[in-house]
């Protein structure tokens, strides 16, 4: 059971109430918990939109304005994306995703309590952890290729897709590179198209669009900007190995061209080069033949 601290008013588990409180919300005083994201139904809203019990949203106001300053709605508004939020966006999934649902990882949040229920105070994890679960996730998805970059990015190769992560003082937010463009999509709301190109030197303000009764609705909330590092995740469903590293005078490594990970090790594979030379086809080195024995040589110009 917990309690507010501001009018003692008592709640059992997550949802079930006794009496109302009579304090403000603005001046209540809440008993601070610390849970995880699979702890009692506690689910990450993604973007600071609310589609579950957690009253984050509710510590801040939401301020309607006439249009959008840093995105586009991105095509036509479904009711199907009442459903889901920007991890599953990105994904190319349905339904609701948080971090760590695929891993089996969990998240670690501290909440606080008022008189509406709990509201999210701060997301612990720090952004290289999340980046990491996502990993992970995307492993357990059957994505062999994993590349986790931070603060840049390339462009994906033609078997790649390419999303990146950030996050705020209680949140997490995803975007998806698709033809040149970002994507995202703030929790239940429209899909957006991001007006630049995510840097860690420009903060993510929050803001979105939703529909209600045929009608375009934009709102600019006031809860916490997505700052500091950016990582950009690339994957694939297989390696890209066609890339060869000098190992030893006997092997090479054979790498992934698009995460760098190494396959294995794998005996030089040598054709003629020259009298008395030869190079392997594979990362190319030469040996050259001095009469007492093959010898490495680095470059084609050293003396033997």
């Amino acid at each position: 059971m917990r309690k507010c601290l501001d009018c003692n008013y008592r709640k059992f588990g997550m949802s079930e109430y006794l009496s109302l409180c009579s304090s403000a919300e603005e001046n209540h005083m809440p008993e601070i918990v610390t849970y995880n994201n699979n702890e009692n139904n506690i689910i990450y809203s993604g973007f600071a939109i609310p589609t579950s019990s957690v009253l984050d949203y509710n510590t801040y106001a939401n301020y309607s304005v006439n249009s959008l300053l840093y995105n586009t709605t991105y095509g036509t508004w479904s009711d199907t994306f009442k459903a889901y939020n920007c991890y599953a966006f990105v994904l190319g999934k349905n339904t609701w995703s948080e971090i760590g649902d695929f891993s089996n990882n969990k998240l670690n949040f501290t909440l606080g309590y008022n008189c509406n229920g709990p509201y999210i105070i701060s997301l612990n994890n720090s952004i290289n952890e999340l980046a990491n679960y996502v990993k992970q996730d995307l492993k357990h998805l059957g994505y062999e290729c994993v590349n986790v970059m931070k603060n840049w990015f390339h462009e994906p190769y033609s078997i790649q897709r390419l999303f990146c992560v950030r996050k705020s003082k209680n949140d997490f937010h995803f975007m998806k590179y698709d033809n040149g463009e970002w994507l995202h999509k703030p929790g239940n709301t429209w899909v957006l198209k991001y007006n630049s190109i995510p840097n860690e030197n420009d903060d993510w303000i929050v803001e979105y669009a939703y529909q209600e009764n045929g009608i375009k609705k934009y709102e600019r909330p006031a809860v916490h900007p997505y700052t500091g590092d950016i990582y950009f995740i690339a994957y694939s469903n297989s390696h890209n190995y066609d890339s060869y590293q000098y190992y030893n005078k006997n092997e090479h490594s054979v790498i992934c061209n698009n995460c760098s990970s190494t396959l294995r090790i794998e005996s030089h594979t040598f054709k003629f080069y020259k009298p008395k030379a030869k190079i392997c086809s594979g990362c190319g080195y030469i040996l050259y033949d001095n009469g007492l024995g093959q010898i490495i040589m680095k470059e084609d110009d050293e003396k033997i």
